[in-house]
């Protein structure tokens, strides 16, 4: 780098980075495809074939571990049959040991202890198998094993850009588990809410009819009847009244909250000082009645929010 440059552009292209370094293009295609909004199997499937395909090898299995951290599942391969192959326990064979260990390992398959899993792996040609372990942060998520029908050149730079892919794909995992439980908590999320809103509606409508009928007969009986009670009798009917007048409005009250729930918010400047007038003003019968003064409206200032939802605060 020229450092008496006062700066330095350098395209982003692919195409360029992967002319200087293959290596360094393979982490952009690999990131990409682990970027993408596919199933996951899906994607680590398409990884491993870019993997494959870059150092020349013959198979991939990714496994993941079950929740217990008990055993390995094949969770995406490519390029061979894997029949047999579908489980791994975290104490046994190479991919068990990486785990278990978090360490890359490459080996011959006769090295391996199981010779039941040696004959499969030998069936299918394998040779050499290398076992990279998925990690991000302090977790082992499950294991990237690799095979080849011939023996193969291992340097550090080779381990190390395989242990990156490893990194990243665990971190792909990792959010794609975090996703999946994101979206199957707001889900239930949405579930409550409509049943909370449904309940609500059905209260609504299921009170105001007797509600208001209740209201309507009493207020009734006490115009045309009212001379014919004597004084406990209309203390009874003003009792309905104040009773049903109350039931009415806990309706209002749930239809408010319905609407507060429901309605799209409108942001706009918003003098709180007029609001607080006007709801004054609606409640000057009951204000005068318990000898209540609202003072410096004038004061309070003007703020951006939503006017319906300022005024049903202070009507509250």
């Amino acid at each position: 780098m020229e450092l008496d440059k006062k700066y330095i552009t350098v395209e982003v292209n692919q195409a360029s980075v992967k002319s200087r370094s293959p290596a360094m293009s393979l982490l952009f295609e690999v990131s990409d495809l682990l970027s993408t909004p596919l199933e996951m199997q899906q994607v680590l499937g398409q990884s491993l074939s870019k993997v494959l395909e870059f150092f020349e090898l013959d198979s991939g299995r990714v496994y993941l571990l079950d929740k217990d951290e008990r055993n390995l599942r094949l969770f995406a391969h490519h390029g061979i049959n894997p029949e047999g192959l579908e489980q791994v326990s975290i104490h046994t064979g190479f991919s068990g040991k990486a785990a278990r260990t978090r360490s890359f390992i490459a080996q011959h398959v006769s090295d391996l202890g199981d010779q039941e899993r040696v004959h499969l792996l030998k069936e299918r040609g394998l040779e050499v198998v290398m076992c990279v372990p998925l990690i991000t942060g302090d977790k082992v998520l499950g294991v990237m094993n690799l095979g080849a029908k011939k023996g193969l050149t291992l340097d550090h730079e080779k381990i190390d850009l395989l242990t990156i892919i490893g990194n990243q794909m665990a971190v792909a995992i990792d959010n794609a588990r975090l996703y999946k439980d994101l979206a199957e908590k707001l889900a239930t999320l949405n579930e409550q809410q409509k049943m909370i809103t449904f309940f609500a509606y059905s209260i609504s409508h299921d009170l105001k009819g007797p509600a208001a009928g209740l209201y309507a007969l009493t207020n009734r009986l006490k115009e045309k009847h009212g001379s014919g009670l004597d004084a406990k009798g209309m203390e009874h009917c003003d009792l309905i009244l104040k009773t049903a007048r109350q039931m009415l409005d806990l309706v209002e009250m749930i239809n408010l909250y319905i609407a507060a729930k429901e309605a799209p918010i409108h942001v706009e400047e918003v003098s709180v000082g007029e609001v607080v007038a006007g709801i004054v003003a609606e409640f000057s019968p009951q204000l005068d009645e318990r000898r209540i003064r609202v003072l410096g409206t004038e004061r309070l200032p003007s703020v951006m929010a939503d006017r319906m939802g300022v005024t049903r605060i202070f009507r509250n």
